[in-house]
């Protein structure tokens, strides 16, 4: 904590700063001044905890000193040097805000007295703040979370939609897609959410999400091209479906996208459908008019990701010619075959990603084009153009050679150790230093260590934090929270508690004690 000295006689400034040993005490002088003029001039600009001023000084005495002082920033700490003769101002000062005066001539033990009171009160204080903000930041999570539950339901009044959705920093003119995922009486699924929550964070910043019971609802916005939100998309589900290993009580849905967050009952209700469709998987609704097309699909996907993940390449571009010709056989309109076709497309891309190759560039050039597909019958060019990407991407699947999973993941370990208290470390930004694709991180780490590589991320970061306050006992939860990297002392102070059964500033009074 920082201290100012004020007197205007040079001796007894130094007299004071020899008077206690001031980093035993946790203390720091950080500034000194002469003059009322100076000490008002200074407090803005050092700020101090703890002033200690003689009630004598020039210009603008003590007493109105600490007035001032103290209507401005009342947590400041006063201490009065005042000598026999000056009960009656000391008496005003305390009045005024002072905390507690010091006789002169000064005794260093009674100084230290007074300075370790002082202390303890800016403790205290600064623990009611952060526990009062908690608190804070626990009901507007918590009203938030409501006001998201009453527009899936339907329930709320566009009258203040725009105030509100400003109020809890949702971008009401976003495109986004709204994810369900489905517990049915799993044990431990609360941890297995969370878990999944921090993944479908990495992938997505801008998510706003809240539960129902074992239903975990997450509303994905869009901050990236639409090509790269569908990738992002369909990798997140692939992901996560690998996690559940095909678990009957777990059920997922995501819905189509939608352009404005009124249609959020309407999100809501696709993604709910879909997630009833398949235990252990992660399902897109799909309107009536291309279901059909979708059971298709899902057939010939199944077929071509077999042959693919065998690495028989040849084989999953037959299955692909297959594929194509029964198409074409059906007539499907523009609509449905631009689905059937981005559904391998989307698979493809993903696999390819795990594998780190990234084809974003020409997947969106292809995506765009298949957009633009007529009503009636499509002509042959399109399938030739998609099996020919299909056929680079399996040349540069034969040709790569992939790192070694241990080493890497090692590497991905050594990284986080070092940088933990970058607020900007994430899969991404590991996996680009360490030179891989993120997918194919991802996994590995998760093949490799057993959990999610953001799972690693928080225990290197709070096992730091817990360190960091059993050697700072006076640090503020603030300061470490931002020491180990987090930006949210919300969300450090929920992580903390869940790791180690007790609140960060709670953690600190315990240790103060």
């Amino acid at each position: 904590m920082r201290v100012m000295i004020v007197d205007d006689e040079y001796l007894q400034r130094e007299l004071v700063r020899h008077s206690v040993d001031w980093d035993k005490l946790g203390l720091k002088i950080c500034a000194e001044a002469e003059d009322g003029n100076q000490v008002l001039e200074l407090v803005n600009k050092v700020k101090p905890d703890i002033i200690i001023m003689d009630i004598n000084i020039p210009f603008v005495n003590g007493l109105e000193v600490s007035r001032i002082i103290k209507e401005k920033e009342p947590d400041i700490q006063i201490l009065i040097l005042t000598a026999y003769g000056e009960f009656e101002y000391a008496r005003e000062a305390l009045r005024f805000g002072a905390v507690s005066f010091v006789l002169k001539p000064l005794d260093g033990a009674e100084l230290e007295q007074e300075l370790i009171k002082a202390k303890n009160s800016i403790q205290r204080i600064q623990s009611e703040k952060e526990y009062r903000q908690e608190l804070e930041m626990d009901n507007f999570q918590k009203e938030k979370e409501q006001f998201l539950l009453e527009m899936t339901a339907g329930l709320s009044g566009q009258a203040e939609l725009e105030k509100r959705c400003e109020r809890y920093g949702i971008c009401s003119r976003e495109p986004f897609y709204l994810m369900v995922l489905r517990y049915q009486n799993s044990e431990g699924y609360e941890q297995m959410a969370e878990e999944q929550k921090e993944v479908i964070a990495e992938r997505f910043p801008d998510l706003a999400s809240f539960s129902v019971e074992t239903d975990y609802i997450y509303v994905l916005f869009q901050s990236f091209s639409h090509e790269e939100y569908q990738v992002r998309i369909k990798s997140l589900c692939s992901f996560l479906e690998q996690e559940l290993d095909g678990r009957h009580e777990i059920y997922g849905g995501v819905s189509e996208l939608h352009e404005d967050i009124r249609e959020i009952h309407l999100a809501y209700q696709e993604a709910y459908l879909a997630s009833g469709t398949s235990a252990g998987k992660i399902v897109h609704y799909e309107p009536e008019n291309v279901t059909e097309a979708a059971g298709q699909a899902a057939r010939w996907r199944e077929k071509f990701l077999y042959e693919l993940r065998s690495k028989k390449f040849s084989g999953a571009l037959e299955v692909i010619r297959q594929y194509f010709e029964l198409i074409q056989k059906y007539s499907y309109s523009g609509q449905s075959t631009a689905y059937l076709i981005t559904a391998v497309l989307m698979e493809f891309a993903t696999y390819l990603m795990e594998m780190g190759i990234d084809v974003s560039a020409e997947l969106a050039r292809l995506q765009r084009k298949l957009s633009t597909l007529p009503v009636q019958k499509v002509k042959e060019p399109i399938y030739e153009e998609v099996e020919e990407f299909l056929q680079k991407g399996i040349t540069m699947l034969q040709e790569r050679i992939i790192p070694s999973g241990q080493k890497k993941m090692e590497e991905a370990k050594q990284f986080i150790d070092e940088y933990y208290d970058s607020a900007n470390l994430s899969l991404n930004m590991v996996a680009e230093r360490i030179g891989v694709n993120p997918s194919y991180l991802s996994n590995i780490f998760k093949r490799e260590c057993g959990f999610a590589l953001s799972r690693y991320i928080i225990t290197v970061r709070l096992r730091e934090a817990k360190r960091r306050m059993e050697e700072q006992p006076y640090i503020t939860v603030t300061e470490v929270a931002e020491k180990v990297g987090y930006t949210d002392v919300y969300y450090f102070s929920k992580s903390f508690k869940k790791f180690y059964g007790v609140s960060p500033s709670q953690y600190l009074s315990e240790r103060m004690l």
